[in-house]
């Protein structure tokens, strides 16, 4: 960054890193430096976008993540620009712990959640935080065609991998499991916004008059839909399916057979 360096740019540099780019001792050192290369005129407002816009991306109700993954962060950050494929410790969803041997494409940070996306057999998603291992394997420089260990590195397979658009796709397929049992409800209005700010994409609304909402929301399991509307009572009637409004009673007679105990 020179003295070429146009308004826009500057600003569109230091707006992207905020505060971030002095949160390190080597992110302050090289944020200062392009300060100080920027043409005078740009300077003082480089230096309050980099002072003044923060970026928090921890969730409310969230606690932030600690420093206990920056180790495992740089293992996977270097593995991704040295071409190293990584062999790994991976705990699964159902608990159950594999190895395996992934070329790193890229690393995603989703609200305060870091994924690797890698290529094993086929290009797949690991949750960094479910890694309980990880180490890179050299690259063998006398094998043909950038073999690692029998396996061809990311940059050799992937030149033209298209990170973002990967991630586009995956959130989808994400979203679409998680919000493949759908409801009907009614609920007066006062409550929308605050359905609408716990259900976030999966709370739509279909009609409306000057008392009640009828709404759509959506999640992954009936089970998992009765528990998130349950405490709402008789505030919020469930219209359908039927199998919803079963569990909500199966709900409703445990917890009375429970404060029968009391």
């Amino acid at each position: 960054m020179g003295a070429s360096t146009s308004g826009h740019e500057a600003r569109a540099l230091f707006w992207m890193l905020g505060t971030a780019g002095l949160s390190g001792p080597e992110t302050r050192v090289a944020t200062r430096k392009l300060i100080r290369a920027l043409p005078e005129s740009l300077r003082a407002e480089a230096e309050t976008l980099a002072t003044r816009i923060h970026y928090d991306h921890t969730t409310w109700g969230k606690a932030p993540p600690t420093d206990d993954g920056h180790e495992l962060l740089d293992t996977l950050r270097n593995a991704l620009v040295h071409h190293q494929t990584l062999n790994i410790r991976y705990t699964g969803r159902k608990g159950t712990t594999d190895m395996h041997a992934a070329s790193p494409l890229g690393i995603v940070a989703k609200a305060g959640t870091w994924y690797l996306v890698a290529r094993t057999d086929t290009v797949r998603t690991y949750r960094v935080g479910r890694i309980t291992a990880a180490e890179a394997v050299e690259p063998n420089a006398d094998a043909p065609g950038g073999m690692t260990s029998g396996r061809i590195t990311a940059a050799a397979t992937d030149p033209d991998f298209d990170l973002a658009s990967y991630w586009a796709a995956h959130v989808e397929e994400v979203e679409a499991l998680r919000s493949s049992v759908t409801a009907t409800i009614r609920c007066p209005n006062w409550t929308v916004p605050i359905l609408s700010a716990h259900f976030g994409r999966y709370f739509t609304v279909v009609t409306e008059d000057s008392d009640f909402t009828i709404a759509e929301v959506r999640g992954q399991l009936i089970v998992a839909l009765a528990e998130q509307l349950a405490g709402w009572g008789r505030t919020v009637e469930v219209l359908s399916p039927p199998e919803l409004r079963r569990e909500l009673a199966r709900i409703g007679a445990e917890l009375i057979e429970y404060g029968r105990d009391l």
